[in-house]
């Protein structure tokens, strides 16, 4: 009777040890704002991050599109901006992290694409 108890208490905790390890073990998504500083119409912009793709058309002066994407310890992105009579920006990459509570932006600016973390 007591190699079934103890038999049965180990099959509960190795179950109880894969659930916690899948449930605590993912990683969330994560939000980043796309902010146009560039004082001019975005036309066409495609984000990348984690091998996920945003495309964003038409986006104003001052304009932000809020973006969820599949969160890692180190988040990939890349950044291609097209603004109006075919003007492109080089194609921006980089990593970043979502330690802590801070708010990513990609920022975009007349001649580059930036990234900012705030508080």
């Amino acid at each position: 009777m007591n190699k079934k108890r103890a038999i049965a208490a180990g099959i509960c905790i190795c179950i109880t040890v894969v659930i916690c390890a899948t449930v605590f073990g993912r990683k969330r998504p994560g939000d980043i704002t796309l902010l146009n500083a560039a004082q001019e119409t975005v036309v066409h912009a495609i984000v990348q991050i984690n091998g996920t793709t945003f495309q964003f058309d038409n986006i104003p002066p001052a304009g932000v599109r809020k973006i969820k994407y599949p969160g890692a310890d180190k988040n990939r992105y890349s950044v291609n901006i097209e603004f109006r009579y075919e003007r492109k920006l080089p194609p921006q990459t980089g990593i970043f992290s979502d330690r802590g509570k801070e708010q990513n932006q990609l920022v975009i600016k007349r001649d580059e694409v930036v990234l900012e973390s705030g508080g």
